[in-house]
């Protein structure tokens, strides 16, 4: 498990802890080496932009959107579309489940798809 402490748009501090796969995959993702600091501060780095574009939500929801958000940022876009096709069998009078993808990060993760995050 790899844990970040983020600051929210009250500058409260919120801390986060993503499962060690998801953390390795996330930095290859923004082209760093996984378990080295720079990859560690990348995936921070990353985390917080996200934290940041969410505004003032409260901890719970920023939390359960950071993780949509990672997934929506790992997972195949061909994957995410079959999924949409399966929710759009559900009649509409079915609500999505609640752990789906229209129910969290409604918007997808900005990654970039080549080159590095600038540490700063």
């Amino acid at each position: 498990m790899n844990t970040f402490t983020l600051r929210t748009a009250e500058r409260n501090r919120l801390r986060i802890t993503l499962d060690r796969l998801h953390g390795e995959l996330l930095a290859l993702r923004l082209g760093f080496e996984p378990e080295t600091p720079e990859g560690y501060v990348a995936v921070h780095i990353w985390l917080q932009a996200q934290v940041d574009d969410l505004g003032d939500w409260g901890v719970f929801k920023i939390r359960e959107q950071l993780h949509a958000l990672v997934l929506r940022a790992l997972i195949d876009p061909q994957l995410e579309q079959a999924l949409d096709d399966w929710l759009d069998l559900i009649t509409p009078a079915t609500p999505a489940p609640l752990r789906s993808f229209r129910r969290l990060a409604q918007t997808p993760a900005t990654v970039p798809t080549a080159g590095r995050v600038t540490v700063v």
